[in-house]
């Protein structure tokens, strides 16, 4: 006998599947991820409205439009790259993924180089999931963390996160929020929006 939660789990992990057999379909239409408009078009074409509103409630976004633009900038680059900017509202984003690109080859030699998001685990070089960094201490607050005792080192530290995962981390926290209480992934990781 199963219970209701597992239900829920079962039916949240269909729309999921569901949604990726719908982004696989874009890619194979080659046309609809030629442009961010072209891409939301064909997957409102191709699903209800209502299941698109259910993912992006679970992915944390503002509404669905976003999400799809968070979708389309993570996969195919960064045709619309204003449009992902505006989703993380000005409270970071940006210039993560050339630095991760920047320090990418160092990091290999050192075996440092991570191949999945810290936080979903999905896989990035290799896969077709793009990497960024996420700075535990965003840059606006570095001022008053240097005040506080923050190291200059501490103040470098990244995790390894998918744009969808960055984008949604700024979501929930603002930037004073993740320099005082969520520094780390473990920390980020304790509170449930980001269990989802």
């Amino acid at each position: 006998m199963s219970s209701k939660g597992d239900e829920e789990d079962a039916t949240t992990q269909a729309m999921k599947d569901l949604f990726e057999e719908t982004l696989l379909l874009a890619e194979e239409d080659g046309d609809a991820t030629q442009s961010l408009a072209a891409f939301s078009t064909f997957i409102k074409d191709m699903l209800p409205l209502e299941m698109l509103e259910q993912i992006q409630s679970l992915a944390g976004g503002e509404d669905v439009e976003a999400l799809l633009g968070d979708v389309y900038a993570e996969r195919y680059g960064d045709a619309d790259e204003e449009e992902s900017a505006k989703s993380t509202s000005g409270r970071g984003g940006g210039g993560e993924e050339e630095h991760y690109e920047e320090d990418r080859e160092e990091e290999e030699e050192q075996g440092k180089f991570a191949l999945e998001c810290s936080i979903c685990e999905r896989g990035g070089h290799g896969g077709n999931v793009r990497l960024t960094r996420h700075h535990v201490y965003p840059k606006e607050t570095h001022k008053s963390c240097l005040k506080r005792g923050i190291t200059e080192q501490q103040l470098t530290k990244t995790i390894v996160v998918c744009r969808l995962c960055h984008n949604a981390v700024h979501r929930f926290f603002t930037n004073t929020q993740l320099a005082l209480e969520r520094y780390t992934l473990e920390l980020l990781m304790e509170d449930e929006k980001m269990i989802r």
